[in-house]
C-alpha cells in the first residue's frame, strides 16, 4: 500500500509494504501462477502479489485475473489512455486519469504507473522526498500557455521494492494540491523519475506521455 503527501507543490512518497506471511503462501497453493506462465500481453500490478520462489516469481491468480480486464495493465500500444512514454533501460511510465474534466475545486487523483518491461528482475531508488518530477503547461491571462516543473529534492542510495519483469508499481496523486485548481483552467502534464540503468551503472531518467485535463466552473460543465 502506498500514501502520497504532497507539501510545497513536492511530491512525498511513503511506503509500506505488507507482504503475506509465510503461512498465507504456503495456504494458497494453487492460488499462485508462475509470472513465467502469464498470458503475454498482460502486465501485473505489483501489489504486494509477486512472491520470488526457487522455480522463478510466482503471482497470485486473482492478480492476473485482475490484469486481463484493466486497460493499465495492456502494453502501451493498446492502451490509449494510458499516456505511456517511450521505454528507457527496460522502464516505462504512464501517466492517466479516470476523467478529462474536472469542476473548480474537485479532487483531481491521478496514477503514476511505473513498468518493468526488460527481462530483467530491477530494483528502483527510494526517494527521500518526491519520487516524481511534475512538468506542466497552463494557460496565463494572456490565454499563452505556460509551462512549469517542480523536481524532487534527492534520492537515497538505498534502492525500493523489486520489480520482476511484466510487472508495475502503481502511485495515485492528488494533483488538485500540486496545481492551482481553484480556477477553471486547461493543463498539460507529464511526469519523470529515476531508475537504474541495465547493463551499466548509473541512474537515467524515464518520462510519461502527456495528459490533458480541463478544470471547468459548474456553468460550463453543464452546458
Amino acid at each position: 500500500m502506498r500514501y502520497v503527501f504532497l507539501l510545497a507543490l513536492t511530491f512525498t512518497i511513503l511506503t509500506s509494504d505488507f507482504g503475506l506471511s509465510e503461512e498465507t503462501r504456503v495456504n494458497s497453493g494453487t492460488q499462485l501462477v508462475p509470472l513465467s506462465q502469464i498470458p503475454a500481453d498482460i502486465f501485473i500490478t505489483d501489489r504486494d502479489s509477486v512472491f520470488n520462489a526457487v522455480d522463478g516469481a510466482q503471482v497470485l491468480r486473482t492478480s492476473m485475473e485482475e490484469a486481463l480486464k484493466l486497460p493499465e495493465c495492456r502494453p502501451a500500444q493498446r492502451d490509449s489512455e494510458g499516456n505511456w512514454g517511450e521505454v528507457t533501460n527496460g522502464w516505462q511510465l504512464s501517466l492517466r486519469f479516470p476523467k478529462a474534466t474536472y469542476s473548480v475545486g474537485e479532487p483531481v487523483e491521478g496514477m503514476i504507473i511505473l513498468r518493468n518491461v526488460s527481462t530483467n528482475i530491477m530494483r528502483y531508488p527510494v526517494a527521500l522526498s518526491g519520487g516524481f518530477a511534475i512538468t506542466w503547461a497552463r494557460k496565463d491571462r494572456d490565454l499563452k500557455l505556460r509551462q512549469e516543473l517542480r523536481e524532487p529534492e534527492g534520492f537515497s542510495s538505498s534502492m525500493g521494492p523489486t520489480l520482476y519483469p511484466r510487472t508495475q508499481r502503481e502511485f495515485h496523486v492528488r494533483f488538485d494540491q500540486v496545481l492551482s485548481t481553484n480556477s477553471p483552467n486547461t493543463f498539460i502534464l507529464s511526469v519523470r523519475t529515476r531508475v537504474p540503468k541495465i547493463h551499466e551503472q548509473g541512474i537515467a531518467e524515464v518520462s510519461s506521455g502527456e495528459a490533458a485535463i480541463q478544470v471547468l466552473s459548474d456553468s460550463k460543465k453543464e452546458h
